[in-house]
């Protein structure tokens, strides 16, 4: 059995932040697990600026900002294990892993859970059921283009307005795609980034409020959809309905917290939210494990995650030096 000081489940910029600031505390013995080939978390999807790091200097896009967190991981020697997927987590703290060198049995004085949010498509029942090609989520379409640079589709619909779909929209267009319009459900744009919003005024992408799919046409794939506007109780308006031709659907996601691990090692979750119950420490139900971003609030910005994962590196130093 291979042990360490503190084992990390997760190489997004959570973990990694996470384990830059234990080290910084005197936790000499760590170790990365991320089931990815590299690491990045959702981050190494996107492409876009506005990041800054406090290990280099300037304006920095997603790759050269991830790059500026495992450069520092490589400086104070924290090891990591990447194309590794964990299969269980013990109250005993000890992680049961996978990966091509076989089965591996870890044992840690204390753990961080910082496995992040896989997407779930929320409320389209109506577009999921269709069986023809060109349905596809924000995130995989982020995947899709920024780093396979495959185009999903020509003339793209984008269905929700959080962060994810406006990346992902911003991405489309500037390879060439053509955005019939954004179809939003509530009143205004749900992004919490400013900077994509104002990409999306200023390329005069149509943004359609208070609307919804009612209609998906295509065989094979996807042609086009029957649109109609919502009512003050989020009912369609009859005689509303109006058609957009598209042969691609973009579906903005609800990011879901990866709380699977947590759930059979018997933590606490919150039964309506699925998130993680923590301590003011960040430490779980179970002594010794701990837990930081996205996993624990779901989507948020970078600056908010950057402060929470150097929190938890700090406790969880404190809790090891004592």
């Amino acid at each position: 059995m291979i042990k360490y000081d503190l084992v990390i489940i997760g190489g997004g910029p959570s973990g990694m932040m996470a384990a830059i600031a234990a080290r910084e505390n005197g936790i000499k013995d760590i170790l990365i697990i991320d089931r990815e080939i590299e690491l990045g978390g959702m981050l190494i999807n996107c492409i876009h600026s506005g990041f800054t790091s406090k290990y280099i200097e300037g304006d920095l896009t997603a790759p050269e900002y991830i790059q500026s967190l495992v450069d520092k991981l490589i400086e104070y020697e924290i090891e990591y294990k990447t194309s590794t997927d964990v299969i269980s987590v013990h109250t005993n703290k000890t992680i049961v892993a996978v990966n091509e060198e076989g089965i591996l049995e870890i044992s840690s004085r204390a753990i961080i859970l910082a496995m992040g949010c896989r997407e779930r498509p929320l409320g389209y029942k109506n577009i999921l059921s269709h069986r023809c090609s060109g349905i596809i989520t924000s995130l995989s379409t982020l995947k899709l283009v920024n780093r396979a640079g495959i185009m999903p589709g020509k003339e793209v619909l984008v269905l929700g307005s959080g962060d994810p779909a406006l990346f992902a929209t911003r991405s489309l267009v500037l390879e060439g795609a053509k955005i019939k319009g954004i179809i939003e459900t509530t009143e205004g744009l749900s992004a919490i980034n400013e900077e994509v919003k104002n990409f999306i005024k200023d390329f005069n992408i149509p943004i359609m409020l208070k609307s919804r799919v009612i209609n998906v046409f295509g065989k094979e794939r996807v042609e086009g959809v029957n649109i109609g506007l919502l009512d003050e109780n989020n009912k369609v308006v009859p005689n509303s309905k109006s058609y957009i031709s598209c042969d691609t659907l973009v579906l903005s996601i609800y990011l879901h917290p990866e709380n699977t691990l947590a759930l059979k090692a018997g933590i606490d979750i919150d039964s309506e939210s699925s998130k993680m119950i923590l301590k003011d420490n960040m430490e779980t139900s179970i002594e010794g494990i701990f837990a930081c971003g996205t996993v624990v609030k779901g989507y948020e910005q970078i600056n908010k995650i950057e402060i929470e994962s150097e929190l938890v590196g700090k406790y969880v130093a404190e809790y090891l030096n004592n």
